[in-house]
């Protein structure tokens, strides 16, 4: 089964991991920096095969739009995410397979970090 991820807001910084749900292994899904308030829109689909190491999203400078591909063994997985503040305000928002939006802002602090949802990846 293929999964797609969207990220649509990231400020200041995301680590998207994907997590095995006996908790054997991880994998990271996106690293993401944005801020400012520029606009962020980061397709994941996710497919099985061979993990490969990936690289971060820099939205720092402006817009970010990006579409990838990311392969993980065979498996449930939870996504956990963690969302780091580098002063002012902080928001994350995405959502697996166009579901409910996972999302969380504050005025101020160091971030969050958050489980959701649970996705499955199989061989199609």
């Amino acid at each position: 089964m293929n999964n797609t991820i969207k990220i649509s807001a990231c400020d200041n910084e995301i680590f998207l991991t994907a997590i095995f749900a006996d908790h054997t292994d991880s994998y990271l899904l996106a690293h993401v920096k944005s801020g400012y308030g520029y606009p962020v829109d980061v397709t994941i689909n996710v497919e099985s095969g061979v993990y490969k190491p990936i690289t971060t999203s820099n939205g720092l400078n402006g817009a970010l739009e990006e579409l990838r591909t990311v392969y993980l063994p065979e498996g449930n997985y939870e996504i956990f995410i963690s969302c780091i503040n580098w002063g002012s305000v902080w928001d994350y928002k995405y959502n697996l397979n166009g579901g409910s939006d996972y999302s969380d802002k504050g005025p101020s602090g160091i971030g969050a970090m958050a489980y959701g949802p649970k996705m499955t990846v199989t061989n199609v």
